[in-house]
């Protein structure tokens, strides 16, 4: 699914998702654009990023629209143990 987006794009596209994205240039802490890995919706955003996690994908996640809020993950650096 990777197509390179600016972040007006992914919020016209994908309005009430989370969107994980590589290569993100940045302003700050704001996405100005990336590499769309892939768009969820709350109830698979765990699932994905523990898929990207184990994939070893560095990424960075954010909703697009209601309470926006996202993170940088380095799975380079990321443990999962499932018990």
């Amino acid at each position: 699914m990777k197509e390179r987006l600016t972040w007006e794009e992914m919020v016209q596209r994908y309005p009430n998702k989370w969107v994980f994205v590589e290569n993100a240039e940045l302003r700050g802490i704001d996405i100005i654009s990336g590499d769309l890995i892939c768009a969820c919706t709350d109830d698979e955003y765990s699932q994905k990023a523990v898929e990207l996690i184990r994939a070893g994908i560095d990424f960075r996640h954010v909703r697009t629209t209601e309470g926006n809020w996202g993170g940088y993950v380095n799975a380079k650096n990321v443990k999962i143990t499932i018990r």
